[in-house]
C-alpha cells in the first residue's frame, strides 16, 4: 500500500469482500497491520539463505547448548560428502577427528564455546563421509535465527591442500636442517645487515650457543676470528659486488678458514641475503704443505744426485787424468829423466793424490750424512784445544802458501758438540780459506760468547772474496758455484754442505760474508758449555 507521503509499506490484511451477483466487488471490509518490519527481515533472511547456498565455503547451523547440527549448504555437503539431511540431527563432534593433530583439548574448546554462546576460529581435522579426513578453517560465531533460535553459523574453508603443502614444507625444513647440521662446517644465512637468520648446529657449537641463540647476531661472532668484524668479510663483499666471494683466514689459534660468501636473491632479482660458509681447511693445508715439502724434498734429493755424479763425472776425473799422465810419462821416459825431472813429477803425483783424498773423504762423509748413517755423539771439549788439532793438515797447506793463521779464541771457552763432526767444520772451512787466499795472506778464527748461551766461531781470509750471486748461490747444490784455488787447487764445492748439515745437526746454523777481492768470513753458531 501507498502511503500519503507517497511511501510504500506492505500491511497484512484480515477481512472480506461484498460482491454482486455479477461478482463486481461492492466493498471490502476488514482490519490491516504493519508488517513492512518482518517482511524486511523475510527478504533479508532470503537473500542470507541464497548467498549461504550458493557460498564456496561449508557453512552449517548448530544449536546452541547441545551442539546439533539444524542445516548445511551444498558446499558443506560437497566438502565432507554427507547429505544435508544426512548432517541435520548429527552432533557436531561426530565430524571432528580426534587424533595428535586434533587433540581432545580443541574439541572441548568448540563444545564449549557452543555451550556458552562464545566465539571459535581455528584450523581442525574433520572426516569424511568415507572416513577419510580433511582440513579446514572454522569460523564459528554467534547468532539469533528466526526458525532455529540461538544458533552458532560454522563457516569452514577447505584448507587440506595448503596443510598438505605446509607439512611437505616442514618436511622438507627438516630434512634440509638435518643434512645442514650434518655438516661440519660453519654455515647460516644472513639477512642484508649480515644478521644471522639461521645456522646450523655446527656453527653454533663451534662458540657454545644454539642455533636459536644465534639469530640475530652479526656473522663475524661465531666464524674463525669472531673478535672482531673481518674487514674482507665474503658476506659484506657478498652484499657489496653480489656476486660469490671467496677468501682463506689465518686465525690466531693456528686454524685456517676457506669462507665463502653466496648471495642469494629474490624472484625479482632482488639481494635478500647471504649464505655464508666457513670450512676448517687447516688439515688440508697441512697436507697440501706436506706435499709441497716432499716435492721440494724431492727436488733437492734429485739435485744432490746430480751434484754428486757431476763430481764424480769432472772433479773426480780430472785429478785421476793428471795422474794417470804423469805415471804415463814415468813409464814411458824414465829411463831418460834427470833426477830433477822425477822428483818434480813426484810432488805433482803427491799432490793428486792428496787432492783424490780430500775429494774421496768429502764423499764419504756426505753420502754417509745423506743416508743418516753418520753418528752423533756430543760431549764437552775445550773449544781452543780442539781446533789446534783439527788445523794440524791445514797449517802444511798455509805454510807453503806462506799465509799467517792467528787465532782469537778464549782458552776457557768450551762446546757441547760432536768431535769428529766439529773437526770436519774446521778443517773444511780453515781449508777453503787457505786455499782461496794468495800467497802473503792471513787467516783469523775467532770465537766469542752469545747472549743466546751459544758460541759463535769465524773463519776470516783476505782472499779473492765472491761477488753476491755467488754468496747467493753458495748453499745450493743445484747451481754450481766450484772454483779453483789461487794456486790451481780443485774445489767440489762440497765441503760446504757437509759443515752446513754438521752445523744445522747441532742446531746451528752457518752464513757468510764476503766482497771480491776482499776476502770472505764464514761465520758459524754451535751450542755453549763452560767449564
Amino acid at each position: 500500500m501507498k502511503k500519503k507521503d507517497g511511501s510504500e509499506i506492505w500491511v497484512e490484511d484480515h477481512g472480506w469482500y461484498n460482491v454482486d451477483e455479477n461478482g463486481e466487488i461492492l466493498f471490502h471490509e476488514g482490519i490491516l497491520r504493519d508488517v513492512t518490519g518482518r517482511k524486511k527481515t523475510e527478504e533479508a533472511l532470503q537473500l542470507q539463505s541464497e548467498i549461504v547456498e550458493n557460498m564456496q565455503e561449508g557453512a552449517m547451523l548448530i544449536r546452541t547448548g547441545d551442539g546439533v547440527i539444524v542445516y548445511a549448504n551444498p558446499a558443506m555437503e560437497r566438502i565432507s560428502g554427507f547429505t544435508n539431511e544426512e548432517f541435520v540431527g548429527m552432533q557436531i563432534g561426530a565430524i571432528n577427528a580426534p587424533t595428535d593433530e586434533n587433540p581432545e583439548e580443541i574439541l572441548r574448546v568448540i563444545i564449549d564455546s557452543l555451550n556458552t554462546n562464545g566465539n571459535w576460529r581455528g584450523e581442525i581435522l574433520n572426516l569424511r563421509k568415507d572416513g577419510t579426513t580433511y582440513w579446514c578453517y572454522a569460523n564459528i560465531t554467534a547468532f539469533k535465527h528466526t526458525k532455529y533460535g540461538n544458533v552458532r553459523l560454522s563457516i569452514h574453508q577447505d584448507i587440506t591442500e595448503r596443510k598438505q603443502t605446509e607439512i611437505k614444507l616442514k618436511i622438507s625444513e627438516a630434512q634440509k636442517n638435518a643434512i645442514l647440521n650434518g655438516i661440519k662446517s660453519n654455515i647460516a644465512f644472513v639477512d642484508k645487515d649480515l644478521k644471522i637468520i639461521w645456522a646450523n648446529k655446527t656453527a653454533a657449537d663451534s662458540v657454545n650457543k644454539t642455533s636459536e641463540e644465534m639469530i640475530g647476531q652479526t656473522c663475524h661472532h661465531f666464524w674463525a676470528n669472531p673478535a672482531e668484524p673481518c674487514k674482507d668479510c665474503p658476506s659484506l663483499k657478498a652484499v657489496e659486488t653480489k656476486k660469490s666471494e671467496e677468501i682463506i683466514m689465518n686465525t690466531p689459534d693456528g686454524r685456517v678458514w676457506e669462507e665463502k660468501g653466496e648471495p642469494i636473491f629474490d624472484a625479482e632479482g632482488n639481494l635478500i641475503g647471504v649464505v655464508e660458509i666457513a670450512t676448517d681447511v687447516t688439515e688440508r693445508k697441512k697436507a697440501e704443505e706436506a706435499l709441497r715439502e716432499s716435492e721440494e724434498n724431492l727436488r733437492k734429493i734429485n739435485a744432490e744426485k746430480d751434484k754428486f755424479f757431476s763430481i764424480i763425472a769432472h772433479d773426480l776425473r780430472s785429478p785421476f787424468n793428471g795422474f794417470l799422465g804423469l805415471t804415463e810419462i814415468m813409464a814411458e821416459g824414465l829411463h831418460g829423466m834427470t833426477l830433477d825431472e822425477i822428483q818434480n813429477i813426484a810432488v805433482s803425483m803427491k799432490k793428486s793424490a792428496e787432492n783424490l783424498y780430500s775429494l774421496l773423504g768429502n764423499l764419504l762423509e756426505w753420502s754417509l750424512m745423506q743416508r743418516g748413517l753418520t753418528a752423533f755423539e756430543p760431549q764437552l771439549f775445550l773449544l781452543s784445544r780442539k781446533i789446534s788439532e783439527s788445523m794440524a793438515l791445514v797449517t802444511e797447506a798455509a805454510d807453503k802458501k806462506e799465509i799467517a793463521i792467528s787465532y782469537d779464541i778464549p782458552d776457557d771457552l768450551s762446546v757441547f758438540a760432536d768431535a769428529n763432526m766439529f773437526e770436519g767444520i774446521i778443517r773444511n772451512l780453515a781449508s777453503n780459506a787457505v786455499k782461496f787466499t794468495n800467497k802473503g795472506g792471513v787467516v783469523n778464527i775467532a770465537a766469542k760468547t752469545m747472549p743466546d748461551k751459544t758460541v759463535e766461531i769465524s773463519v776470516k781470509d783476505t782472499g779473492i772474496g765472491m761477488d753476491k750471486k755467488m754468496t747467493d748461490n753458495l748453499f745450493r747444490l743445484d747451481i754450481d758455484t766450484s772454483r779453483k784455488g789461487t794456486k790451481d787447487e780443485l774445489s767440489s764445492g762440497l765441503g760446504l754442505f757437509i759443515c752446513k748439515d754438521f752445523i744445522e745437526k747441532h742446531g746451528g746454523k752457518l752464513w757468510v760474508e764476503s766482497e771480491e777481492g776482499k776476502g770472505s768470513v764464514f761465520t758459524f753458531t754451535i751450542p755453549e758449555r763452560k767449564c
